[in-house]
Formats: structure tokens, C-alpha cells, sequence
């Protein structure tokens, strides 16, 4: 980090840290991941015939304290369905987190989605969702808790920053469209678009 010719920007870092965070506790739990199912989890996974995936993100730069969320929800041949992306001025990283997973619940479920796997890849955030006691502090949790709730079938699932890239660049669009307005995208922006491609056809 400190030795690279390209300096991060403070939102970078935070994730890097993140990321080597979660790597960290990973190997300090004596995880038993075959070094193919580590592989696996760096990549896209493809979801069943009869299931949506939906990936979502958050992206918090504390030196300006602008919040974006975005996610995507693809088909079983990996082909868009449609993207979002918000902005909020202040909150916090698992608050970006949390409100990404909430509007891709809520786009989801309105669209008429009821088998859905969804990928999220903060550990954070997952811990705290089946927490009663955080819910009473932060509506958005209770507002997930409702909405999982629901009459169907959905699994959440953690997954590596890295096979989120799609999810974390409408993130970090939000973040930088300093717009109050939810944007959902019928069709994905071109650098996203390469993102998607890249992940069907399974590229590190």
C-alpha cells in the first residue's frame, strides 16, 4: 500500500483494509476451504435455472462522508435483468452496506422475484442482520428484517470483494452522482457491461 507508484483514495484503502481484514479472520478460524472452493468463491457463480441473482455493495468515502449503494441482478445465463445506484449524504460504511441490500430487496420483490440468491461481501453486516438488540438502533436493519421476511425463497450469501466488481462500481456511481434520486438502470452502463462479460466467462 504504502510502496505503490498510484496512491489510493481513503475510500480504496478502506476496502483494501477490509478485504485483508476478512482474509485475516478467515485463516485465524482454521477455515476448511479446499484451495478449489477458495478459487470458486473468487469468481461469479452462476445461479440455478429457476433463481435470480442479485449482488449488491455499499461505498462510504469518510473524508467527504458521501454513502453510494448500487447492485445488479442477473439471470441463470448471467445476463442483466436491470442495475441500481443511490447517493446519501453522511452515514457510514455498513450503513451503505445495508441500505444496498435494502433497495435490492425491495427492486427484487417488486419486480415479482421470489427465488432470489443474494451476495453480499460485507462479513459486517451480515453478523448483524439476526440481531435484535442493532435493529432498534438502525431502521434500515429492521426494514431488511421485514422485507426477508416476505413469502419467498431468498438465501444470502457472502461473497469475495473480488467477484463483486460489477456491484461495487454502480456503488461507487451513486457515491460520485451526488444525486438524491434512486437510479434503476433497465440496461448497464458500457464499463459495467465488460464487468458482466468478464464474469460469464469466469476471467481472474
Amino acid at each position: 500500500m504504502i510502496f505503490e507508484e498510484i496512491s489510493w483514495t481513503a475510500n480504496e484503502a478502506w476496502r483494501h483494509l477490509s478485504h485483508e481484514h476478512d482474509e485475516i479472520e478467515r485463516l485465524c478460524n482454521g477455515s476448511d476451504e479446499t484451495e478449489e472452493s477458495v478459487w470458486m468463491a473468487r469468481r461469479w457463480q452462476w445461479p440455478p435455472a429457476w433463481r435470480v441473482d442479485l449482488c449488491v455493495d455499499g461505498s462510504f468515502d469518510p473524508i467527504t462522508s458521501h454513502m453510494g449503494y448500487g447492485g445488479l441482478m442477473r439471470d441463470s445465463q448471467g445476463d442483466w435483468i436491470c442495475g441500481f445506484h443511490g447517493f446519501q449524504a453522511g452515514g457510514s460504511a455498513l450503513l451503505s452496506e445495508a441500505r444496498a441490500l435494502k433497495l435490492g430487496l425491495q427492486i427484487a420483490w417488486d419486480r415479482g422475484y421470489r427465488d432470489v440468491i443474494c451476495n453480499v461481501d460485507c462479513r459486517d453486516l451480515l453478523r448483524v442482520l439476526d440481531d435484535p438488540e442493532t435493529r432498534i438502533f438502525f431502521p434500515v436493519l429492521r426494514e431488511i428484517h421485514e422485507l426477508r421476511m416476505r413469502s419467498w425463497n431468498l438465501t444470502l450469501s457472502a461473497i469475495n470483494r473480488d467477484c463483486n466488481q460489477p456491484a461495487d462500481s454502480l456503488a461507487k456511481k451513486g457515491a460520485s452522482s451526488l444525486s438524491m434520486a434512486i437510479c434503476v438502470l433497465e440496461a448497464p452502463p458500457s464499463a459495467i457491461e465488460i464487468l458482466i462479460l468478464r464474469d460469464r466467462l469466469a476471467i481472474p
